[in-house]
């Protein structure tokens, strides 16, 4: 089963918590799963961490996110209802990345990462 994995980082090297766990969640997904692998950042990713992640992936997918962007959206998200890390890793641009990645990939199911990546694909129930 072909399943999109989204995550709200890089899952390499393995500094933090989050990291390690998705690591090693997608690692024990891709026995039994083909994984493609959709990971937001803030900086460059090196082709040895890409390596690392495209030993368990079939494909890799680094889109980088703008910091401007994301000062913009945090300064009206205090009236939002959404929480905040969802403003700070939402923007409309990779909102669109992600949804032409879906059409060339099509995957049968979606794995969203913590609520802040939920908000890509909150209506693709189809999926």
């Amino acid at each position: 089963m072909k399943l999109l994995f989204l995550a709200p980082r890089f899952p390499y090297p393995l500094e933090k918590g989050d990291k390690l766990r998705v690591y090693h969640l997608i690692r024990a997904l891709s026995v039994h799963h083909e994984i493609i692998l959709c990971a937001l950042t803030d900086h460059a990713v090196s082709k040895e961490h890409r390596q690392e992640l495209e030993a368990f992936c079939t494909a890799v997918y680094v889109l980088k996110l703008s910091w401007w962007r994301r000062l913009l959206r945090m300064t009206w998200s205090p009236l939002s209802s959404r929480p905040f890390q969802v403003h700070w890793f939402y923007q409309s641009n990779t909102s669109n990345q992600i949804r032409n990645l879906i059409a060339k990939e099509m995957p049968q199911q979606i794995f969203c990462n913590m609520i802040r990546t939920s908000e890509y694909v909150e209506d693709m129930h189809e999926i």
